[in-house]
């Protein structure tokens, strides 16, 4: 039987050389051709069905020569067609348009930054969990085939003392909310055992994150977390466009891929400058709650910081992390670590930050 170290280490592996390949500027620019010259009718139903959601005043004439637009910028630089409207590259010259980086570019950039042999502890819940217990401050529990029942229940039960009657599953080895759900602890067997069929990797059960009602009052069916961003060097750890996240309409989730809002943060102070969705949509208000975000002032700001920066030392060969983290009733906690975080601030920023990050990338180069 193989050990979740194992297991872990195949996948990432696979993963890893998956994503390289596929994500590779040649690959891209190749596939996008490829699809751009046989596939055009799915591409044209594909920006159809986003012009109408996104642009619905414009004319037949200037829809087709909006298609022909984002097919071009698809074709030659590799911006998907949601990336050209969230951006607002209709609005935008080249030369502001390449400063964007597109998602292929950003995982590029974020692997040469990183060692790869730490591809397993983030991209592996579980491992990340082992890694940084102590920053968690919340009861967490892998599972997968070999887990009883029994123990599971006597975690579940753990639980239910502290006066909370849910927990959190997180499937192993996905990202971006997927998969993430909200279950009772009054788990049956039965239900315990269809999960460790639906999840074959494993899945973590974590213990439901408490969070501040300063931040909850905006969205409380999601835990609203803020993302960290740090780049360390030799000599100092950078926070980067940091920003809060907020859940819509009832999402359980806060990922901006689901909806979520992406709220610009002063790295100063912590206080949110501008929101937008990734449709590029802008925000004062929460469009449920009414209530004011710009303005807004992130509690335990210099907390916050401290916190992530003592997150970026434990590993400290990986250069580039996008932390995920809650303020609750125990303090700042981790909730996630992402080696490749997206660069999704550019959506409420509407300004591409690819000079910045090559500035990074060469200092970084040369303090190794």
């Amino acid at each position: 039987m193989k050990s979740i170290i194992e297991i872990a280490r195949n996948n990432t592996k696979l993963r890893s050389l998956r994503e390289g390949f596929t994500n590779s500027k040649f690959v891209v620019i190749a596939g996008n051709n490829y699809r751009s010259l046989f596939k055009k009718k799915i591409l044209i139903a594909k920006a159809d069905n986003l012009l109408t959601e996104q642009r619905q005043m414009i004319t037949r004439s200037d829809r087709e020569s909006l298609f022909e637009d984002m097919l071009k910028m698809y074709r030659k630089h590799g911006f998907d067609f949601s990336e050209y409207l969230g951006y607002h590259f209709d609005d935008k010259v080249i030369q502001e348009r390449l400063e964007f980086v597109n998602d292929h570019e950003r995982t590029q950039i974020t692997d040469s930054m990183n060692n790869s042999d730490n591809c397993l502890v983030f991209d592996n819940k579980a491992l990340t969990y082992n890694a940084f217990k102590p920053f968690f401050k919340r009861n967490v529990m892998f599972c997968d085939n070999n887990t009883t029942f029994s123990i599971f229940h006597s975690f579940l039960q753990n639980i239910k003392k502290t006066g909370e009657y849910f927990f959190a599953l997180k499937p192993l080895m996905q990202s971006c909310g997927k998969g993430f759900s909200i279950e009772s602890v009054e788990c049956s067997e039965e239900h315990f055992s269809e999960l460790k069929k639906k999840y074959r990797r494993g899945f973590l059960a974590e213990e439901k994150i408490v969070q501040d009602e300063r931040i909850a009052a905006f969205h409380h069916s999601s835990v609203n977390t803020i993302r960290m961003t740090t780049i360390r060097f030799d000599d100092d750890t950078l926070v980067v466009h940091p920003f809060l996240r907020i859940g819509q309409h009832g999402n359980i989730v806060d990922n901006s891929s689901a909806g979520g809002l992406v709220c610009l943060l002063n790295a100063d102070d912590g206080e949110v400058f501008c929101v937008s969705d990734e449709r590029g949509i802008f925000y004062s208000r929460h469009p449920d709650s009414d209530l004011q975000i710009v303005g807004f002032k992130v509690p335990l700001w210099r907390e916050a910081i401290s916190f992530v920066k003592e997150l970026a030392k434990v590993i400290p060969d990986n250069r580039y992390t996008g932390w995920d983290i809650a303020l609750s009733n125990k303090g700042w906690m981790l909730v996630e670590a992402n080696r490749r975080g997206q660069f999704v601030w550019q959506y409420p920023l509407q300004a591409g930050c690819r000079t910045e990050f090559l500035s990074y990338l060469e200092r970084l180069h040369r303090s190794r």
